[in-house]
Formats: structure tokens, C-alpha cells, sequence
């Protein structure tokens, strides 16, 4: 089987979050800018590093939890697979195939 197509649209949705949150982290921390008022009363911007850095640790969590989501879809449809393969194995009557094929995962 060539891929469970669930596993990879969930894989790419990952990639996609944690590429974009990252990149519109980096900009929402020069959109947002912090502001700081000195004693003199002038207000001064700069880079809002707190915004940026909350929005690439959220990003990284959200696409690896996608991720890691996508493998175990996958893991679960390569267990089934191989679950299909067995039976289809007995029901044609093949047990000493079954025994001699190295392709089988040892239990």
C-alpha cells in the first residue's frame, strides 16, 4: 500500500503550522512591538520578543503533535496491513507460508 492519504494530509497540515507559525511569529513580534516609557516620559518601541517567542514554542508544539499524530495513523495502517496479510494467509490455507515469511514482524 502506498500510504494512508489521512496520515499524510495530517503530516502536511504539521509542516504547515510549523513553518507559518513560525515565520508569522517573527512578524507579529515587529507588528506588535513592546512599548517602554523612561523616567523622562519618552516612549520608546522595540522587537516584542515575549509575542514571537510564545508564538514559535506554540508552533512547534501544534505541528510536532501533528506529526506525531500522522506517524501513529500511519503505524496503525501498516499493524492492519500486515493483521489482512495474516488472515487472507490463513484463510487460503498457508500456515507453513506464514512461518516462512521473513516480511512478518516476530510477535
Amino acid at each position: 500500500m502506498e500510504g494512508n492519504k489521512i496520515a499524510q494530509y495530517i503530516r502536511g497540515t504539521g509542516w504547515v503550522i510549523l513553518i507559518f507559525g513560525i515565520i508569522g511569529s517573527f512578524i507579529m513580534g515587529q507588528i506588535f512591538p513592546s512599548i517602554s516609557y523612561s523616567y523622562s516620559g519618552r516612549e520608546s518601541e522595540s522587537y516584542n520578543w515575549i509575542i514571537a517567542i510564545i508564538g514559535i514554542c506554540t508552533s512547534i508544539i501544534s505541528g510536532l503533535a501533528f506529526i506525531g499524530f500522522a506517524e501513529l495513523i500511519e503505524l496503525s495502517q501498516q499493524k492492519l496491513d500486515t493483521i489482512n496479510r495474516i488472515k487472507e494467509m490463513i484463510e487460503k490455507d498457508n500456515v507453513n507460508e506464514i512461518v516462512e515469511d521473513e516480511k512478518l514482524p516476530e510477535l
